[in-house]
């Protein structure tokens, strides 16, 4: 009997413990590998930034801020409160910061209207990227500009901003991703998926970046390009992840997918036991799509809406919602470090 009543106790306290386990963690990942074919999975959506933000022959930043160390404390009253604007929204989107505090001291006009200055003063995308191709085709087309906050930078195979952002939220002082003209890349629908393995099926580039455009004053040391890899429904984030690709290198990148799905019937859990979300399960105030990037920038928005009473350019803003100046450049920077607490 002893026996009997110790086997239903230690029964008991099993399924006891088992029941804890499953109320506590109902979701079970499990890994079970098979292959899929190339051509079913999407291929990703590439943004490349050129670390010079501005040709020469329309604004030499570093002969400009030169300019404002050499002519001394009278110099407010002589320089261009136009030229000053222009600095100080060029220098948001620069990695050198040394000269911040002595430009912050001047007098500036429309340095808020940094969008529309960068696209006035920008590269030519041609000179950028002088050549690329998809399998067959050329994409030249392809790489829509897209604004971010390293400045203007280009993206293929990424959704349209139509297809991406809420309309009926968004300002329209000015567009974040180019608008596209075509729905099609060869046939094929955008986003794309990938064409095969190889370097015979992958997208290939010329970059290149004029001697005479290079400035240390903005970029400081390192030279060339920043480009990230993202999915094509997420809005890229270039100081997230990102690689750095120096000037006369040749880089080559190989990327090995890996798919998980999740089972429909993990929908009947409550988010809070599965630890996820479903796409249709949140609602974003300005993108379309739910994803971990997208909500995340849209609450960095947020966060720095709330500590800055601004918001960075780049960020997405309803009508009405100031920039920020250059003079709040720490606070902008500074804003990510309040994430954690607040509610």
């Amino acid at each position: 009997m002893i026996v009997f009543l110790l086997s239903i106790a230690g029964c008991s306290t099993m399924i006891f413990k088992a029941y804890i386990k499953w109320d506590q963690s109902p979701i079970i990942v499990s890994f079970s590998e098979r292959t899929t074919p190339v051509r079913e999975v999407q291929f990703p959506a590439i943004t490349i930034c050129p670390e010079t933000k501005v040709p020469a022959e329309q604004l030499n930043f570093t002969e400009e801020i030169n300019g404002l160390y050499d002519k001394g404390e009278d110099v407010d009253s002589t320089y261009n409160p136009h030229t000053i604007g222009q600095l100080k929204a060029i220098a948001q989107v620069c990695a050198s910061q040394f000269y911040k505090d002595h430009l912050s001291s001047f007098n500036a006009t429309g340095e808020k209207n940094v969008v529309n200055i960068l696209k006035n003063l920008s590269l030519d995308r041609n000179a950028v990227v002088e050549d690329c191709g998809y399998g067959d085709e050329a994409c030249n087309l392809y790489m829509k500009e897209t604004v971010t906050e390293a400045g203007l930078c280009y993206s293929f195979n990424m959704l349209p901003q139509s297809q991406m952002f809420r309309k009926d939220v968004l300002h329209n002082e000015h567009s974040y991703i180019e608008e596209w003209n075509e729905t099609k890349f060869g046939g094929d629908a955008i986003p794309l998926n990938a064409l095969g393995t190889g370097t015979t099926d992958s997208l290939w580039m010329y970059l290149a970046t004029s001697k005479t455009d290079i400035d240390y004053t903005c970029a400081g040391d390192l030279q060339g390009f920043t480009m990230t890899l993202h999915e094509s429904s997420a809005y890229p984030t270039m100081t997230k992840r990102s690689l750095f690709i120096p000037l006369d290198h040749r880089v080559q990148i190989a990327v090995k997918p890996q798919i998980i799905t999740t089972s429909p019937s993990a929908a009947d859990y409550h988010w809070s036991k599965r630890q996820c979300f479903f796409d249709n399960e949140r609602y974003l105030q300005f993108f379309k799509i739910y994803n971990q990037d997208n909500c995340e920038l849209e609450c960095l928005t947020n966060i720095t809406l709330a500590v800055c009473d601004c918001v960075r350019y780049s960020m997405p803003r309803t009508p009405g919602t100031d920039v920020c100046s250059f003079n709040k450049l720490d606070c902008m920077n500074h804003a990510p470090a309040h994430r954690y607490n607040m509610t």
